[in-house]
C-alpha cells in the first residue's frame, strides 16, 4: 500500500470466504493507514458481479487433534483460551489478564485440558480478528 501512487487503486481479491483471509486483511490494513484508504463499493459497477456484504464481526476457531471446534468472538477469548491450555499467561498484558472475557477463556482451556484432549497451542495474530473500530471501516463494501 505504501508503494501505490496517489488516487490509485488497489485490488484485493481472494477465492476464500474466511473472513480470516478477507475482511480481517482489509480491516488490518485500513488500521496499519488510518484515513489514508476507503473501500469503494463496486456492486453497481460490476454487472453480474454476485457478492455478499463484507462482515464486520467473525469468529475464528481453534482445533483439537480430535477435530473438535472452539469459537473465539476475540482475541483476549483465544489469548485465554489458549494460554489456559498451555498453562501459562504467554503473551498477555497485564491489562489483558484482568480482562473478565480472557479470564473465563483461560478457564474453559484448562477445563479441556484436565480432560485430556491434545491439542497444538496455535496463537492466531491479534489482527485476524474483528478490531474494535469494524464497523466504521466500511467492510460491508469488501
Amino acid at each position: 500500500m505504501q508503494l501505490l501512487r496517489t488516487g490509485g487503486r488497489l485490488v484485493y481479491s481472494t477465492c476464500s470466504f474466511a473472513p480470516a483471509e478477507n475482511e480481517s486483511v482489509v480491516a488490518a490494513a485500513m488500521n496499519i493507514f488510518p484515513g489514508q484508504f476507503r473501500i469503494i463499493p463496486v456492486a453497481d459497477r460490476l454487472n453480474g458481479l454476485k457478492r455478499r456484504s463484507g462482515l464486520s464481526q467473525w469468529k475464528v476457531a481453534t482445533q483439537t487433534s480430535e477435530g473438535e471446534l472452539t469459537w473465539h468472538e476475540s482475541y483476549a477469548h483465544h489469548l485465554g483460551f489458549i494460554n489456559g491450555f498451555a498453562g501459562n499467561d504467554d503473551l498477555a498484558s497485564d491489562e489483558t489478564k484482568q480482562d473478565s472475557v480472557y479470564i473465563k477463556a483461560k478457564e474453559e482451556g484448562a477445563a479441556l485440558k484436565e480432560t485430556g484432549v491434545a491439542m497444538k497451542a496455535k496463537r492466531w495474530a491479534p489482527t485476524v480478528f474483528a478490531p474494535e473500530n469494524a464497523a466504521s471501516l466500511g467492510l460491508e463494501h469488501a
